[in-house]
């Protein structure tokens, strides 16, 4: 096992060693940009994986033919689409919403004049490029974003963009002479960026200085040409360009592409699995603007092609889940869906891979029976699909009847059921737009009924051990997620949540994950001593999975997760002789790194040898290919080491619906504080508690004078009822247990000191929440957590064991099920169904 002690001498002078010798355009060891555009791949093999095209419900029609050199527009659409769009804007409800938005957005922008942005504009439709200096100069900086990762160029694109639909000729000769100039203003920044070391690479490159105003950053030089977004200046005003002001763009697209790669470009197949690797997919987008002129590079589109089906072959599983939660990956497809839909019209048809169209079925899955929220795991957790996503599914894949249920469930979700309204990626659901009759029905709360599609009530992903599982495809059913990642292999976009679960019924969630909390504190885990796991975990155990349809029973190991912390790796590379941290783009870490081996100076760090961390990285070293383009295989240090870390769920489906959360948790022989947790949201209330039994409720029921919550009959309801919970061994120590409570408490990160007042971690806040805590003190809690859901006034289930605690009877009503439990020799309890029967009559 390769053991790394963490001992490093002080910081030595690091000479300017770019003064006499060439400068590097890559690192040393590295592929040039020229031999990755020509097809040299560093690698072997990556792990084979079998894809099927899914061509059912594609409208082949719905994509054009790509137009000539130098006609345009071409990348997403051609001229001989110009009328059907410009009909869908005007004569569909939704082409009719999105086109107002467009308004809005251009309203508030440069047609503002109380926005400076505008005489920006301005000036720079006249090509003044002194005055736009000045502008810039004196607001230190560019106007600001115009939403998220939208920089103000944006609103240059989308003015092109209702120019041409419009076909506004005076509005296009205004906008051509502004996108030329701004192209010319940040050609200087893009030269001096480019001539620096590391420029084969555009996210490499740096830009700063008063052009673009964006300081020195780790974006790139995407910073100045918007990404993609000069490009789609470009394709919407070309009409109104002159030669002159089509070269000047054309020549920064050129320089910004030909021969230059991205992130994601000089990894393994394999490798290229997260959303920033979608996000670069804006790099040959960008290219395609200038698609056989000069300057183009065709190798960059074909790379590109090569990275996107990577993306799906290894991001996205067979099952249609990402390695990301849904909220985080729809930010990578911002730059994927336009490129698919673009490699679509080159005869790359992405749109049906088969991963690609499986996602369709996550996005159901993941909905909430309510429909109202989704629920997935790790940063994005509560993120919906997006409208630029379910735009384009439903533009080119118009009968799909899926498709069209997550659609309306978006409708639904959306606050005021407005979807069309707001600051999101435009300009591709206005291509997309197409109409829906059922838009009003859904606006009064009617629409299609996802019972309707005959789904299976479970989906389970195996790469990922990832399971949704629901009692039924009705709005008050009960919904169970079970997680307890098994495929990770570097600093991610993951959370401390090995084992986690969550938990709907009755419309609404009980047991909620969220966007971006990461630590187990904020999730539904337990922790020892106020510790939870490791930040970030690395992969657990999946340890199997029963579902005959009436009862389902799964288990998962998450001890690796409190045994093993991973840092993000190259804080674990010394920061005296790593090679990139002589560099621009990584020198920022060498502070970071130097902090972190000082803090975990006694501590002794190994490369993870668990199997999957192993297969996706051994062989590969070659070049040293890194996630993120800094991290390599993950060093894991001790965290929270415990004896044993076992979670079992159990989910009845009928006739009532149920879970039940079972948990070996042993930290040694030692009594400590196991703290249950469960985030059940601010709209929670207690209702009752007595004894081990809690009664919840929504906070928003009656209240009576003192201020309790009073439910009337038929609100919905949640029991937990601790059916195994331990206590101190000596009586004398059953006070320190503390109480079982609901508390409200700041949803805030606790990683490291905070640099404002040394208290918490990058002041990040998420406001005001609740949870739930079941505290034990003890040697090992043994906690059997009932979730029971019912309405006011209904009765409440009687649970009862036998004598030794190996059989639970479960009576509700007439009904009462037998659940068998046993412990193996690790300590891990395992639980079969017994008999279900009708309970006999009360005497």
């Amino acid at each position: 096992m390769n053991r790394l002690r963490l001992v490093f001498a002080p910081l030595a002078f690091v000479p300017a060693i770019f003064a006499a010798a060439p400068i590097p355009r890559h690192l040393p060891g590295e592929l040039s940009a020229d031999e990755i555009l020509n097809g040299v791949y560093a690698f072997p093999p990556s792990p084979s994986v079998q894809v099927t095209s899914d061509l059912a419900g594609f409208a082949p029609s719905r994509i054009s033919k790509v137009p000539a050199p130098g006609v345009h527009p071409r990348i997403l659409i051609s001229p001989e689409d110009l009328p059907d769009l410009r009909r869908r804007l005007k004569e569909t409800n939704v082409g009719r919403a999105l086109y107002a938005t467009l308004q809005t957005r251009l309203d508030s922008t440069i047609r503002n004049p109380k926005d400076w942005g505008s005489e920006l504009y301005a000036r720079l439709s006249i090509g003044d490029v002194a005055g736009a200096n000045s502008l810039i100069l004196a607001h230190k900086g560019l106007p600001p974003a115009i939403g998220h990762y939208q920089p103000y160029l944006y609103a240059f694109v989308l003015e092109a963009f209702d120019a041409l639909i419009t076909d506004d000729l005076a509005r296009g000769r205004k906008v051509a002479p502004a996108i030329a100039t701004y192209a010319a203003l940040i050609r200087p920044s893009l030269e001096r960026s480019l001539a620096l070391p590391m420029g084969d690479d555009v996210w490499r490159a740096k830009t700063s200085g008063p052009t673009t105003g964006t300081g020195i950053s780790d974006q790139g030089l995407r910073d100045g040409v918007g990404g993609h977004l000069l490009g789609y200046g470009y394709d919407f005003a070309h009409a109104y360009m002159t030669e002159a002001q089509r070269a000047t763009v054309r020549g920064v697209i050129a320089q910004a592409t030909f021969g230059k790669l991205w992130l994601g470009a000089r990894l393994p197949h394999h490798f290229r699995n997260w959303n920033w690797v979608a996000v670069g997919l804006q790099q040959p987008l960008l290219a395609l603007a200038i698609e056989g002129e000069e300057g183009f590079d065709a190798r960059v589109y074909r790379l590109g092609v090569e990275i996107a089906r990577d993306y799906l072959t290894y991001g996205i599983s067979p099952t249609g889940m990402s390695t990301e939660a849904v909220g985080y990956t729809q930010f990578g497809f911002v730059w994927a869906n336009p490129f698919f839909v673009a490699a679509a019209r080159r005869g790359d048809n992405l749109l049906v891979h088969g991963h690609h169209r499986a996602m369709v079925d996550w996005y159901l899955h993941t909905n909430e029976p309510g429909r109202d929220k989704w629920t997935s795991h790790g940063d994005g957790g509560d993120g919906t699909p997006a409208i630029w996503t379910l735009s384009m599914w439903r533009y080119f894949f118009p009968r799909d009847p899926k498709i069209e249920t997550v659609w309306h469930s978006l409708v639904k979700s959306a606050p005021g059921r407005r979807p069309f309204i707001g600051n999101f990626h435009l300009i591709e659901p206005l291509l997309w737009a197409d109409a829906d009759p059922a838009l009003e029905d859904i606006a009064i709360g009617e629409s299609n009924d996802p019972a309707a599609l005959r789904l299976p009530m479970t989906l389970f992903d195996p790469e990922r051990s990832s399971l949704i599982t629901r009692s039924a495809w009705t709005p008050d059913a009960a919904m169970l997620q079970f997680e307890c990642r098994t495929d990770s292999v570097g600093a991610s976009h993951e959370h401390a949540d090995r084992g986690a679960f969550t938990f709907s019924a009755l419309g609404r969630s009980w047991a909620n994950d969220y966007f971006r909390s990461v630590e187990t504190r904020h999730h539904n885990g337990i922790l020892i001593d106020g510790l939870g796991q490791g930040y970030w975990p690395g992969p657990g155990n999946w340890l199997g999975l029963q579902d005959d349809g009436r009862l389902l029973i799964a288990a998962c190991d998450m001890k690796p997760a409190y045994d093993w912390f991973w840092p993000k790796q190259i804080l674990t590379e010394n920061p005296d002789t790593f090679t990139r941290f002589a560099f621009a783009r990584w020198d920022s870490y060498r502070g970071g790194a130097r902090d972190f081996q000082a803090e975990h100076a006694a501590a002794e760090g190994e490369r993870d040898p668990r199997p999957g961390v192993v297969k996706f990285w051994q062989g590969f070293e070659r070049t040293d290919p890194r996630l993120w383009d800094e991290d390599s295989w993950p060093v894991r240090f001790p965290h929270n080491p415990v004896q044993r870390a076992y979670r079992t769920v159990v989910f009845a489906r009928a006739p009532q619906p149920y879970a039940l959360i079972v948990d070996d948790v042993q930290k040694d022989d030692q009594e400590r504080l196991y703290e249950w947790l469960m985030q059940t949201g601010p709209d929670t209330a207690v209702v009752s508690l007595n004894g081990n039994d809690i009664v919840l409720c929504d906070a928003t029921v009656q209240r009576d004078e003192a201020g309790r919550a009073q439910p009337s009959k038929g609100d919905r309801m949640l029991l937990v009822r601790a059916l195994g919970l331990n206590e101190p061994r000596a009586a004398r120590d059953y006070p320190s247990r503390p109480s079982i409570r609901l508390e409200e408490f700041e949803r805030r990160d606790t990683l490291m000191p905070e640099a404002a007042n040394g208290a918490l971690s990058g002041a990040r806040s998420f406001g005001l929440d609740k949870r739930l805590v079941i505290p034990s003190r003890s040697a090992a809690p043994d906690f059997k957590i009932l979730l029971f859901p019912f309405r006011s006034g209904a009765p409440l289930p009687v649970t009862a064991w036998n004598a030794d605690r190996s059989r639970l009877t479960l009576t509700c009503g007439t009904h009462a099920e037998e659940l068998n439990f046993t412990q193996d020799a690790h300590g891990r309890t395992l639980i079969t169904a017994g008999a279900a029967a009708q309970a006999p009559p009360s005497p």
